[in-house]
C-alpha cells in the first residue's frame, strides 16, 4: 500500500504516486523538449519568480546553462534541467529512479552535490531508488535495504553499514568479513550473529608488522583501490579482508592483526 501523509491511496483515481500533486517522480527514461533553452525549459513565470528560479538553477548546477539548448546538453546536464523543472512545482516529495545510473563518477558526483543542495535549501524529501551503496550511504537519513520486494532492514547509514541484519544486507553495502567473536574477543551486542559468527567490515581491523601488537597473520593477496589496498590475510584458520595503507605490505609478509571496537554513532 501506499500512504501519504497518513493518508492510504488506493488506486489511480485516488492520485496514487507519481500522480500526486506533492509529489514528483523523474523516471530513467526521462526526455526535455527539443530545440528549448534550458531557461524555457524550467522557468515557469505563473509557479515561480525570477529570483526563485534563479536560485534553483544555482542549486541544480544549471545557472551556466540557461541560455544552452536541450540538444547540446550531456546526459548528466539533462537530468539536472529535469530536477529543476520538477522543483518548480515545490513538491514536499521529489521520487527519483536510478538518478546515478549511465553517468560516469564526476556526472554523478555534481548529482549528489545537486541532491544535497536541494535538501539544504528547499522543503522537498528526497527518495531514491540505488544499486550502488556508494550512492546513499553519504546522505541519505534513512536507508532501507530490500529483498525480492520486501524490506528486510531499516536504518541510518552508520547502523545500516556496521550492523547489517544478515549477509545478504551485508553485502549490499561492501565486503565484510564473518569472523568468531570469541577468537576476537568481540562482546558488542549490535552485531548480528549467524551461525556462531558476527559480521566486521574490512576497515574494523587495523594491520601491522608489530608483533607486539595483535595476530599474526600472513598476506595472500592485495588489491589495490587508489586511496588504501584490500588485503586478504590468513589468520589461523580464517582468510580476512583488511584495509591497508598503499605499498605498506607485500604477499606473503607476515603481518599482526589487531581489532578496533566499532565506534559509536
Amino acid at each position: 500500500s501506499v500512504a501519504f501523509k497518513g493518508k492510504v491511496l488506493h488506486n489511480p483515481l485516488d492520485q496514487l504516486i507519481p500522480g500526486h500533486p506533492s509529489i514528483a517522480y523523474l523516471s530513467q527514461h526521462f526526455e526535455l523538449p527539443f530545440f528549448r533553452t534550458v531557461e524555457e525549459i524550467v522557468y515557469d513565470p505563473y509557479k515561480i519568480s525570477q529570483d526563485g528560479v534563479n536560485e534553483l538553477f544555482k542549486a541544480c548546477h544549471i545557472d551556466h546553462l540557461i541560455q544552452a539548448d536541450s540538444q547540446q546538453l550531456s546526459g548528466g546536464e539533462k537530468q539536472r534541467v529535469a530536477i529543476a523543472r520538477l522543483l518548480v512545482d515545490t513538491p514536499e516529495i521529489l521520487l527519483l529512479d536510478e538518478p546515478f545510473s549511465n553517468l560516469d563518477l564526476y556526472h554523478q558526483n555534481v548529482i549528489k552535490s545537486t541532491l544535497k543542495n536541494i535538501e539544504s535549501t528547499m522543503d522537498t524529501t528526497i527518495v531514491l531508488v540505488a544499486h550502488n551503496p556508494l550512492d546513499v550511504l553519504s546522505w541519505a537519513d534513512i536507508i532501507l535495504a530490500m529483498k525480492l520486494g520486501k524490506v528486510v532492514q531499516t536504518d541510518g547509514p552508520f547502523n545500516i553499514y556496521n550492523f547489517p541484519n544478515n549477509e545478504y544486507v551485508a553485502g549490499l553495502f561492501g565486503k565484510y568479513n564473518m569472523v568468531n567473536p570469541a577468537k576476537w574477543g568481540i562482546k558488542d551486542k549490535r552485531l548480528t550473529k549467524i551461525k556462531s559468527k558476527v559480521i566486521v567490515r574490512p576497515e574494523a581491523f587495523s594491520i601491522s608488522n608489530n608483533k607486539e601488537v595483535g595476530t599474526s597473520g600472513m598476506v595472500l593477496e592485495k588489491t589495490y583501490f587508489g586511496s588504501h589496498e584490500q588485503l586478504l590475510v590468513k589468520v589461523g584458520d580464517e582468510e580476512l579482508i583488511v584495509n591497508a595503507d598503499v605499498g605498506k605490505f607485500s604477499n606473503r609478509d607476515k603481518v599482526f592483526i589487531h581489532l578496533k571496537p566499532v565506534s559509536q554513532q
